[in-house]
């Protein structure tokens, strides 16, 4: 049985703790890891250039030996102490979401025969999205991050390549795989591997989109359309989850849907930055931390790109079904 993570990411912040206070390094300071290794992202010797959409799934049944993701984990103490101090600031959200990315993002197997939600089989999900962006008359492919091997036998299969046109396969190297530098909530574990993206420099642009992004119209205007200075500049979506129109909340940052330029120093800084953190909750904590630094800047789509599902996203170009899995 093949066991398996969908890769969807719960937008929430997270605050320093108040009440039980939990231990953070200051800014620069660093953990101490012992030898620290350069990340590595390899290029492909005839890099393709241009614009894309990525995407990611990752078989915890096929990690890496040595990669052990449970060791990453907050506690269930240190969960609550960093909800309540959310709550305390006015999230209401993030409780409620909490509890739902633990009923849904529990292992699934990848041949369960259930046909609740889609990541009951991540793989054939993510295969369905590359065939709605042809639909939709993208002209740009699909890349998709992976050590499935569903996925990564596409790869090796000339048929599964003519009906899956769209479809790059970037299979993950075993020295690719990035050491956690913080302790990630239960729910989060494999986030930490989604700022590898930032380092896929095969690629002027991409586009990322969580699993449970749904393209409504065709979407490559946006890769003109919205400038990422070079790298310098990340576009995301508006973390409004309780679907605020104002407000603090509005203007948080969520990474369920990104447009930024790859570089190797982006990675390589987003990696360093985590190691002055003692926790960081998701990935989206982290970019959003580093491109408010720095001379980087995140801005937010407006709701004509993205918004929630639940929220009215009937004319947006995506809806963000987080409610649905």
């Amino acid at each position: 049985m093949q066991i398996s993570h969908a890769l969807v990411f719960l937008c929430a912040t997270m605050p320093l703790a108040s009440g039980l206070r939990l231990s953070r390094k200051s800014e620069g300071q660093r953990k101490p890891h012992g030898e620290q290794r350069p990340v590595v992202m390899h290029m492909s010797p005839n890099r393709p250039g241009g614009n894309a959409y990525v995407m990611m799934w990752i078989a915890k049944k096929h990690l890496p030996e040595g990669i052990k993701l449970r060791d990453s984990a907050m506690t269930e103490e240190e969960e609550e102490a960093e909800i309540r101090a959310m709550e305390e600031e006015g999230y209401t959200s993030v409780r409620p979401r909490r509890a739902k990315l633990h009923q849904n993002m529990a292992e699934e197997s990848l041949e369960s025969k259930a046909d609740s939600t889609w990541v009951d089989n991540g793989p054939e999900h993510l295969l369905k999205v590359s065939k709605e962006l042809r639909q939709l008359g993208s002209k740009y492919p699909l890349v998709l991050l992976t050590n499935a091997p569903k996925l990564v036998e596409i790869k090796h299969n000339k048929t599964l390549q003519e009906q899956y046109p769209n479809v790059v396969i970037r299979e993950l190297a075993d020295d690719e795989w990035l050491k956690h530098e913080c302790k990630m909530a239960e729910g989060h574990l494999t986030h930490f591997q989604k700022l590898s993206i930032f380092g896929l420099t095969d690629y002027d642009k991409l586009l990322w989109m969580d699993a449970d992004v749904k393209a409504q119209k065709n979407m490559d205007s946006i890769f003109n359309e919205y400038d990422t200075k070079g790298g310098m500049q990340v576009w995301g979506q508006h973390d409004n989850w309780m679907c605020e129109k104002n407000g603090p909340k509005f203007k948080e940052f969520c990474s369920g849907m990104m447009l930024f330029t790859p570089k190797a120093s982006t990675l390589q800084g987003m990696v360093d930055h985590a190691r002055s953190v003692e926790f960081c909750w998701g990935d989206q904590r982290l970019i959003s931390q580093f491109f408010g630094k720095g001379g980087h800047s995140k801005m937010l789509f407006p709701r004509s790109v993205i918004t929630w599902g639940q929220c009215g996203a009937k004319k947006s170009m995506a809806a963000h079904n987080q409610q649905e899995r």
